[in-house]
Formats: structure tokens, sequence, C-alpha cells
């Protein structure tokens, strides 16, 4: 399913019924798509999605370094070379 702003096509309802699903130019044709009126509309919206993308790379490399650090505990927890003691 593609979802945009204001509405959602099922893909899966376009692809028909054959042994190879696939899409042609006609199944999509007749969908509206929305575009922005004008440069300064453009520009904005690349600037959110431009902040989007690099929040997400830095989460993605904090939890990647959280992983890494979660590993090196559980491996010292398990190897015994760290002790827990509850009170």
């Amino acid at each position: 399913m593609v979802t945009t702003l204001f509405k959602s096509v099922d893909i899966k309802k376009l692809v028909g019924s054959s042994a190879v699903p696939g899409l042609n130019r006609n199944d999509l044709y007749s969908q509206k798509v929305a575009v922005p009126k004008n440069e300064d509309e453009q520009k904005q919206i690349a600037e959110i999605i431009s902040a989007v993308d690099e929040k997400i790379s830095i989460n993605k490399k904090l939890k990647n370094k959280l992983t890494l650090l979660k590993k090196g505990l559980m491996q010292d927890l398990l190897s015994g070379s760290v002790i827990i003691r509850f009170l």
C-alpha cells in the first residue's frame, strides 16, 4: 500500500490476478498525485524531509552504539567478570 498525505492507493487491487503480478502505466494513470504549487513550497517540503532523514540517520547510529554496548555488557555479565549484587 502506498500512502500519501491525502489518500492511500492499494496497489494489490491494481495488480490483477495474473501468475506474475505487475503494474503498467495504465494501472496508475488514473491516480491523482498532489504536487506543490510553487518552488518555495517544494523547498520547504524538501527541507522538512531532509531534517527527518537526518534525524533517522542519527537515531540509527545511536541504536547501533546502544546495541554494541548491550552486547558488551551482556558478555561481561555472562562471563562473570561483572557481578551484580542486589540490595
